[in-house]
């Protein structure tokens, strides 16, 4: 400060100093998060292409450590963000779209023609399209879990939802690692984002820092054939559930030894197998004997699960 003047320059935050911050988490040191997550694009579109006769096109675009402000930022107007919890990871992540991905989303679930016009609209997204959105999420995240099922085993279940980011909950300059996926129709581009807190990959960062080209010199053609066929015969736990009901934290405090609790299923009602969560079948539940048997009815509908969680949010 000069004698007889009253300021003082005020320096701002530069990419230096976001540079040293990020230095630890940068995704250029985690080589197999990039390699992974581009493998993500292919696989949906395999996977959706039985179900739908024009599956969105979704190609990674880029990986950036930033901060979280700046990651939440990346999307010009609305956009829907969906809150994840993750097991195998170290905390939470984050999922988020363009107002434009959304409605790609929307007329893919619906069934639209990929051949009419773009419908647009200078608005927020409404709550349907922000959970209709958070449905594509856990489709998308579904491919991500498989694509680091060998490096790092997790899984992904939504928790909430917001219109923007809770900034209560998150640090602004705290690092996030972001890979931003375009999605594209005939008529309609669009951005995913998959937004990971630098915390969040402290326990796989050493597995994230492998070098994917070590994979390619130790591939053994014969030995993928023997995990196949070992993988086939592993044994899977299943859980047939008869029926659930919600009840509130203080009617399960006041469960005694020897209550009954009502159920809502009759002798008609349908069992749903699962395993780790995930649906299966619907079965009937009959008795041969001593012995309960489960009878396979149908097969679990992947498009109308989707379509049954919108409608049911």
């Amino acid at each position: 400060m000069q004698p007889g003047n009253a300021t003082m320059a005020t320096a701002r935050p530069t990419k230096i100093e976001n540079m040293f911050g990020m230095s630890a988490g940068a995704v250029d040191r985690m080589p197999m998060f990039k390699a992974k997550l581009a493998t993500v694009g292919p696989t949906l579109f395999e996977q959706m292409k039985p179900i739908m006769s024009a599956p969105p096109r979704i190609s990674l675009l880029d990986c950036r450590s930033i901060t979280a402000e700046e990651s939440f930022g990346l999307h010009r107007g609305s956009s829907a963000i969906g809150v994840f919890d993750t097991s195998g990871w170290s905390g939470l992540c984050y999922m988020t779209c363009d107002m434009s991905a959304a409605f790609i989303a929307l007329e893919m679930l619906m069934g639209a023609s990929t051949k009419e016009a773009p419908f647009k609209a200078d608005r927020p997204l409404t709550n349907i399209e922000r959970r209709v959105a958070a449905v594509f999420f856990k489709t998308v995240l579904g491919a991500i879990s498989n694509a680091f099922m060998i490096v790092a085993e997790t899984s992904f279940e939504l928790v909430k939802t917001w219109s923007e980011p809770d900034w209560d909950e998150i640090k602004p300059r705290s690092v996030m690692n972001v890979a931003r996926f375009l999605v594209e129709t005939d008529v309609r581009k669009g951005e995913i984002h998959f937004l990971v807190p630098d915390e969040s990959l402290a326990s796989v960062r050493e597995a994230m820092s492998a070098n994917p080209r070590r994979e390619e010199e130790n591939y053994d053609e014969t030995w993928e054939q023997r995990i196949k066929a070992e993988f086939n015969r592993s044994k899977v736990s299943l859980t047939a559930v008869l029926d659930e009901r919600e009840g509130t934290l203080g009617e399960i405090a006041r469960l005694r030894v020897g209550d009954v609790l009502e159920l809502n299923a009759t002798t008609d009602s349908l069992v749903t197998v699962e395993t780790n969560g995930e649906r299966l079948m619907y079965c009937t539940l009959g008795k041969s004997g001593a012995t309960y048997m489960l009878r396979v009815e149908d097969f679990v509908n992947k498009e109308q699960e989707m379509m049954d969680n919108i409608l049911s949010g």
